[in-house]
C-alpha cells in the first residue's frame, strides 16, 4: 500500500486497559488490532506505551503522562473505540480503590469525545457492571449515554444497559477474543502426546474478600484428593500476567507452599509466560484448566479445553451463563459444599469428550458471529 493510501484511512483512537502487563487485555488489542488495523489508522493508550508499541508495532501514547494531551488525540481523531473489557463498573473498595473512579475517567472522556470535539464515539464488546450503588447507574447512563454505538459481551451487560439507556440500542455479542481461533494460533491437538497436566489460574481479585480463606482451603484440599485419585497428572499454575510480583503469581505462590506443606508429591510448577502465545499452548496442551481469570476460561473455549471456572466476579459467571456452561462452575465468593471442586473437576474428566465437542461447538458459532460483527462494526465507523 502506498503512503497516500495509508494517510487516507481513518484514525481511530483505541482505548482500553493496555499495557499493564495482564495478557486478557493484550488479547483484545491484539483481536482489534487483526480484525480492524489493515482499515484503519490506530492510536493506542498504553501503561507501558515503548513496550505495547514494540509489541503490536502500533503507535501509542502514555495513559498515565499523557492525559492533558487526550484532548488532542481525541480531536484529531475521527472515531474513539473503547474496546471490550469491563470498564462501564464500579471498583471493589476492599481494595483500596475509589468505587466510582473508573466510572469518572470513562464519563469524562465520553462527555469531551461527544460534546466538545464531537467525535463519533464506540463502545464495542464491552463489559458492564458490577454496579450496586444508585450514584453508579447515574454514571453509567450519562457514559453510554454519548455513545454512537453501543455492543455488549454478555446478557448481564445488556440488562445493565437496557435499566442505564432504555431506549438506546444495544447490541450483544461474544467477547472479541473469539475472533481468534485455534487456526490463528496455529494450535494442533497433541494433549495425548504430552504430560498429563492440569493449570491452575487464580488472581485473588475476589468481590467478597472475606471468602477467600474460605475458598483456598476449599481449593487445596481438592487438589490433595484429586491427586491421590489421580497421581498421574501434574500441576501447572498459569498467571495471566507478564509482571511477577503482581498478584497472579503472589497467589499461585501462596496455593503451592501451602500443597507442599500439606503433601509434598504433588508435582507443582509455576510458569512464566511472556506472551500470549505462551499461555494459548498451555491452556491448549493442558487436560483441564481451573481458573479465575476470564480470558483464561475464554481460551479454554478457543482450545476446547475442559475447565472450572472460579466465578470470582460477574463477567466470569456471564460467560457461563451465556453458553449454558453453568456446570463447569461455581461461585467462589460464598461458601459452597464442601468437596465441590473435586467434583467438578472429576464430572469434567469423566465427561471429557462430550465437554469437548460442546467446547469445539461453542467456539466455531461463536467464531462466526464475531467475524460477521466486526465486518458490521467497520460499515459503522465509516458512516
Amino acid at each position: 500500500m502506498n503512503k497516500s493510501n495509508q494517510s487516507a484511512k481513518m484514525k481511530i483512537l483505541f482505548l482500553g486497559t493496555h499495557g499493564q502487563k495482564n495478557i486478557g487485555d493484550e488479547l483484545l488489542l491484539e483481536t482489534f488490532l487483526y480484525k480492524l488495523r489493515e482499515n484503519y489508522d490506530f492510536l493506542v493508550n498504553s501503561y507501558t506505551p515503548k513496550e505495547t508499541a514494540e509489541k503490536f508495532n502500533v503507535k501509542t501514547f502514555d495513559t498515565q503522562n499523557e492525559r492533558i494531551k487526550m484532548m488532542k488525540y481525541i480531536n484529531n481523531s475521527d472515531v474513539v473505540i473503547f474496546g471490550g473489557g469491563s470498564i462501564v463498573k464500579e471498583m471493589y473498595p476492599e481494595y483500596g480503590r475509589s468505587r466510582y473512579s473508573v466510572l469518572f475517567i470513562l464519563l469524562a472522556i465520553s462527555l469531551y469525545t461527544k460534546i466538545i470535539a464531537r467525535k463519533k464515539l464506540i463502545f464495542s464488546n464491552i463489559g458492564i457492571g458490577p454496579l450496586k450503588k444508585k450514584f453508579s447507574f447515574f454514571l453509567a447512563k450519562l457514559i453510554l449515554s454519548c455513545g454512537d454505538f453501543i455492543s455488549v459481551r454478555d446478557t448481564n451487560s445488556l440488562e445493565y444497559a437496557n435499566i442505564v439507556v432504555p431506549k438506546k440500542k444495544v447490541l450483544q455479542v461474544p467477547d472479541a477474543v473469539f475472533a481468534l481461533n485455534k487456526d490463528y494460533f496455529g494450535l494442533k491437538e497433541n494433549k495425548a502426546n504430552s504430560t498429563k497436566t492440569i493449570a491452575v489460574n487464580l488472581c485473588k481479585n475476589i468481590e467478597k474478600p472475606s471468602n477467600w480463606k474460605y475458598f483456598i482451603d476449599q481449593l487445596t484440599k481438592s487438589i490433595i484428593n484429586v491427586h491421590k485419585k489421580h497421581p498421574e497428572f501434574e500441576f501447572v499454575g498459569l498467571p495471566m500476567q507478564y509482571d511477577y510480583s503482581i498478584d497472579d503469581i503472589k497467589t499461585l505462590k501462596m496455593l503451592k507452599e501451602k500443597l507442599s506443606l500439606m503433601d509434598k508429591t504433588i508435582k507443582f510448577s509455576i510458569t512464566k509466560p511472556n506472551s500470549v502465545e505462551d499461555i494459548i499452548k498451555i491452556i491448549n496442551n493442558a487436560h483441564l484448566v481451573v481458573a479465575e481469570r476470564l480470558h483464561t476460561n475464554i481460551l479454554s473455549i478457543i482450545t476446547n479445553t475442559p475447565f472450572v471456572a472460579l466465578e470470582y466476579d460477574i463477567k466470569v459467571q456471564s460467560l457461563l451463563k451465556n453458553h449454558n456452561l453453568e456446570k463447569q462452575g461455581l461461585n467462589i465468593n460464598e461458601k459452597f459444599k464442601d468437596g465441590l471442586i473435586q467434583e467438578k473437576i472429576e464430572n469434567s474428566l469423566s465427561n471429557y469428550d462430550l465437554i469437548k465437542k460442546s467446547l469445539e461447538k461453542i467456539s466455531k458459532n461463536n467464531n462466526e458471529i464475531v467475524t460477521e460483527y466486526f465486518n458490521s462494526l467497520k460499515t459503522e465507523i465509516n458512516k
